[in-house]
């Protein structure tokens, strides 16, 4: 001490206060290892505590000169061990509620204190004297609290060992839950994909239907399209063609479908979640239900993002949709069909020829081609209806139109002004190809019975008028009234005859 600082008073303050202040930290690490054993330690906290309140007035009052520090030990000594004793039947009392390591630390702490004391009464000479290994006791005292202390760290290396392999083992459970619910929300994310594409073309084909201007056309829209809604799945789309299915489009592996568009091989068919039949069917205004085409699927792999149990009713809203649209489309053809054709002979009407007429005028004036028109016009039908009735006069209205559907060409196009007059428009027909064409009809008109109720009723004679162009024309615009001028020239030359018009 004196080497490194030559202050003997010093050293002995420092000493006394250390020798003090011993039973201070000994006092509180009993109450903090007692205090873990749900123990009360209050007295413990109040040993501490006086024992420092005597450290803090020992210090102050030998520093001040109030009292010296050798004055101080016996003062100490007997405090410490009345302090001593009560910290010993206190312990005594729960000896028995603490844990080993505790009763090991309590009991090296004893043996120490006893050897303080030994060393107390030996120097205050209340017992004769001898050497007293306090060193020894200190040591005793050290080695328990550093075996305890190393017992506690191995336990809790211990602990940190099985913590970090729970935590090890949480982790990976989470990882594995994280990656399980990363996986379904992949899925998740890709089923929504799937349906969304599923329902845009679904919409890109409701879209297609309502551009088209037959059920013809909407048909061959689906056909094209149906493939890529039904993917991956198999499937066939077929149309109704007479009493049987007629394959329009097939993908994927081979499915066999009906043989027979009729109502109750539809309506028993197997619809599950492995196969699915759907129809595609209109109603007209009479509330009647007609089956134009008919789409199966059939599950021959599984789509890992859109399983089959949600594809099928997903279909089915989709073919209901479009069911709808194909619906108003019949009804617009319905409707055009009425528009522009004669409800009795099912001929175009007068509407549709007044159109036709101006579009067939232009293609002729553009290509240079002729164009031929004739009006043909039944003889005294007026006298036929009041003999026979109305009803036979429908009669042989249709028997006229039928006639003349099987009179003239594909190309031709025949039309019902009106009453019992007749129109037919032929392109790229000559003046006299037209004459000949008439004539084989008249004479077929002359020779027809009009079959009534089983009867047969007095033949008809027809009176037709042509007019062609550029043979016997020079306006195209005119040969409307050219040929109906021809017409009444036939009629006052006295009826079932032919007569053309004349180029001026």
């Amino acid at each position: 001490m004196k080497l490194v600082w030559d202050k003997p008073l010093l050293w002995n303050y420092v000493g006394a206060y250390a020798y003090f202040l011993l039973p201070i930290p000994m006092f509180m690490l009993l109450a903090e290892w007692l205090s873990k054993a749900h123990l009360e330690v209050r007295h413990f906290q109040w040993l501490w505590k006086f024992h420092l309140m005597f450290l803090v007035a020992a210090g102050m009052g030998s520093l001040f000169g109030v009292v010296s520090i050798s004055q101080l030990y016996p003062i100490f000594d007997g405090i410490f061990i009345v302090t001593l004793l009560l910290l010993i039947a206190s312990v005594l009392f729960v000896f028995n509620r603490v844990r080993l390591e505790q009763k090991i630390l309590i009991l090296a702490y004893f043996g120490f204190c006893a050897v303080m004391m030994l060393d107390m009464f030996v120097a205050h000479g209340w017992v004769s004297w001898s050497s007293v290994p306090v060193s020894s006791g200190a040591l005793l005292f050290a080695v328990a609290i550093i075996g305890l202390s190393f017992n506690h760290y191995l336990f809790t290396q211990r602990r940190l060992a099985k913590l970090n392999i729970s935590l090890e083992s949480e982790v990976n459970e989470r990882t594995e839950q994280l990656t399980v619910m990363a996986e379904k929300e992949k899925l998740r994310s890709e089923s929504l994909l799937f349906q969304q594409q599923k329902l845009e073309i679904a919409g890109d084909i409701v879209l297609a239907l309502e551009t088209c201007h037959t059920l013809e056309q909407g048909l061959d829209k689906i056909g094209n399209s149906i493939a890529e809604l039904c993917l991956p799945y198999s499937g066939v789309f077929s149309v109704v063609n007479s009493d049987n299915w007629q394959d329009i489009q097939c993908w994927g592996r081979n499915v066999e479908m009906p043989t027979s568009p009729s109502v109750a091989v539809i309506e028993q068919a197997i619809f599950d979640q492995k196969q699915g039949l759907f129809p595609f069917k209109i109603v007209n205004k009479q509330g009647v239900v007609s089956y134009v085409a008919l789409l199966q699927v059939k599950v021959t792999e599984e789509s890992r993002c859109y399983p089959a149990d949600q594809f099928m009713p997903l279909l089915e809203r989709a073919v209901d949709k479009i069911n709808m649209t194909l619906a108003n489309l019949a009804l617009r053809e319905e409707l055009q069909r009425f528009s522009y054709e004669d409800v009795l002979t099912k001929l175009k009407n007068r509407r549709f020829f007044t159109e036709v007429l101006e579009y067939e005028i232009a293609s002729s004036e553009r290509n240079q081609e002729p164009l031929s028109l004739l009006i043909c016009d039944i003889d005294h039908f007026k006298k036929f209806n009041d003999t026979y009735g109305h009803p036979a006069g429908d009669e042989a209205l249709k028997t006229m139109a039928a006639l003349l559907n099987r009179f003239f060409r594909q190309a031709d196009i025949v039309c019902r002004l009106g009453g019992e007059e007749f129109v037919i428009l032929m392109p790229r027909a000559k003046g006299g190809d037209c004459l000949q064409r008439a004539e084989q009809l008249r004479l077929a008109v002359e020779n027809t019975k009009i079959e009534y109720e089983g009867a047969f009723l007095e033949s008809l004679t027809i009176s037709i008028g042509i007019a062609s162009w550029p043979e016997l024309s020079v306006d195209p615009q005119r040969l409307f009234q050219e040929a109906d001028l021809a017409l009444y020239e036939a009629k006052n030359s006295g009826r079932n005859c032919i007569r053309m018009a004349r180029l001026n």
